[in-house]
């Protein structure tokens, strides 16, 4: 939901469900910008955003978001005659470990939602926060409500779906703000998906999809009046399916110190931070992180100031996604042409991906002739 605008159609789309015999769970977001918004009121009170203190008081506030949605959207539901209640993260059980703004769940206590379904009561859940052991507040971080959903459905029952409504009824082949003709994906299979997301794609949240994988929960993404793509279990034929882009940064390191294992330390500093490396290369004394480029100011501070050190923003990480295609001559000669004049900074491969770190200003034209080249626009 962008706003209160958005409440009935969204009250409306839950009554369809229940109308339709399907007794919903419902996991709501922050409206609009909120949660950056409310970040930014606690950046102007202080910005000692590491210290543990402040990102205990940081997480309660950000919580204030998803509670106005699930109650204004419960208060919505009932004013068209659905019996429905609203419930916090720490209502429903999300019990989670003492990391603030990172937390992970550890265990989903279900007793207020079964009441409520017992009861004929439709459940409205803030998403993205949850209560540590110690009964501190606690928010999960970056796509906190899809991991949500993910984790009251896969608690209810192994064949119990997940249908996510987003601004975009579809995954797509491309993006469709740039390609307004770009292929809809009826299907995804959770490889592929996990492949999009990670490098490029925000339709479904990275951890709440690799969730989804492990417990076999069948994920749908929809818009309000259209849609969708299903995400399962299972492998589509070999192909080229996506091409998505990640703006990225590079962290150049030199001068790395030989009496330690500098490289394993900073990348368990960096997982400590949930920062993820993209690419990593290393020659010699001098490595090159690639890291979201969200996450780079975050990235430098943890380097430390024992070795030399360059940040270089304006990159992307282009990447085409499809199963197979990591070792078909063909893609891999394809994409070999789409680059000739180009500077590559580095590339790397898997079974479902084929990715080139490039120049900010010259990743359009590639993806454009990789689309074209791979037939990824309808008709």
């Amino acid at each position: 939901m962008h706003d209160t605008d958005d409440l009935p159609r969204v009250a409306g789309a839950v009554k369809e469900r229940i109308d339709a015999g399907a007794m919903p769970v419902v996991v709501v977001s922050a409206m609009g910008d909120q949660t950056n918004y409310l970040l930014s009121l606690a950046r102007k009170v202080s910005s000692r955003s590491g210290n543990p203190w402040v990102r205990r008081e940081t997480d309660m506030l950000l919580t204030a978001g998803e509670r106005i949605s699930m109650t204004l959207l419960a208060i919505a539901l009932n004013e068209m005659g659905v019996r429905a209640q609203s419930f916090t993260g720490s209502q429903v059980g999300i019990v989670t470990d003492e990391n603030f703004g990172r937390a992970r769940i550890r265990e989903v206590k279900l007793y207020r939602i079964t009441d409520a379904l017992r009861e004929g009561i439709v459940p409205v859940v803030a998403g993205f926060q949850g209560v540590s052991m110690s009964r501190e507040v606690t928010t999960l971080g970056r796509g906190g409500s899809d991991l949500t959903a993910v984790a009251i459905a896969t608690s209810l029952g192994p064949d119990v779906p997940v249908r996510f409504y987003k601004d975009v009824g579809w995954v797509y082949a491309l993006n469709p703000k740039r390609f307004p003709d770009a292929r809809r994906l009826p299907r995804l299979s959770y490889e592929e998906a996990l492949e999009l997301t990670g490098f490029g794609s925000e339709v479904i949240h990275t951890r709440a999809l690799a969730l989804a994988a492990r417990k076999g929960t069948r994920l749908e993404v929809r818009g309000l009046k259209e849609g969708g793509t299903e995400v399962s279990a299972g492998l589509e034929a070999p192909g080229v399916r996506a091409i998505v882009l990640a703006p990225v940064a590079s962290l150049v390191i030199r001068n790395i110190p030989e009496e330690r294992d500098f490289e394993a330390e900073l990348l368990a500093s960096l997982a400590d931070e949930g920062i993820g490396v993209m690419i990593l290369t290393k020659t010699g004394k001098e490595m090159s992180i690639t890291v979201p480029a969200g996450e780079a100011e975050r990235a430098v501070s943890l380097v430390g100031d024992e070795v030399g050190l360059e940040l270089i923003p304006g990159r992307v990480i282009l990447s085409v996604i499809g199963y197979g295609i990591g070792s078909d001559p063909g893609v891999r000669r394809a994409a070999a042409e789409a680059v000739r004049n180009v500077k590559v900074y580095a590339m790397a491969s898997s079974e479902l991906r084929l990715s080139f770190l490039l120049n900010a200003a010259e990743a359009p034209r590639v993806e454009s002739d990789l689309a074209a080249r791979f037939g990824l626009k309808e008709g």
